[in-house]
């Protein structure tokens, strides 16, 4: 890329920043944006060609400033989750505690098995290597595990 390319786009800050806040909609993360996307474009303007600078860095300060706007938006999406309480567990009656204990039981084995890794938060990967059954075996036991324990849950509801 040619010098008098980059003066023209360094020249013409204002509009960059201008094309970032549509997208941002914050003045401050729109000139993060542009600043990035001018970082971006003298990493690589030794690969670029000149047929169309402008363009090719609107483009660039279009990309960056989504990706600035998405990080924002996710780091002030998690923090009223990150403040909150860890939850308790809930209490359950006595019946339906009874209820499940007597289901879990009533399984086969090798669907006890799948049951108790998934119970642990064990990844069907980490259920298969532990217990030598290919992962898709997993994937099956655990859905016919859950569907049996539906039938003899369902049972329960209706008493």
């Amino acid at each position: 890329m040619r010098q008098e390319n980059i003066d023209f786009l360094v020249n013409n800050r204002a509009n960059f920043v201008r094309l970032a806040y549509k997208r941002c909609g914050n003045l401050y993360d729109a000139e993060d944006a542009v600043q990035q996307a001018y970082v971006k474009l003298l990493t690589y303007a030794a690969r670029l060609r000149d047929e169309n600078p402008t363009a090719l860095f609107a483009f660039i300060v279009r990309n960056e400033s989504i990706n600035v706007h998405r990080k924002r938006h996710h780091v002030e999406d998690l923090a009223p989750v990150l403040e909150l309480p860890a939850p308790q567990p809930a209490e359950l009656p006595a019946e339906l505690s009874d209820a499940i204990e007597r289901a879990v039981a009533g399984l086969a084995s090798e669907f006890r098995m799948v049951l108790a890794g998934v119970s642990e938060d064990k990844p069907h990967r980490q259920i298969s290597c532990e217990t030598g059954i290919p992962v898709p075996t997993v994937a099956s036991r655990l859905y016919r595990a859950r569907a049996a324990m539906q039938q003899v849950l369902a049972e329960y509801v209706r008493a």
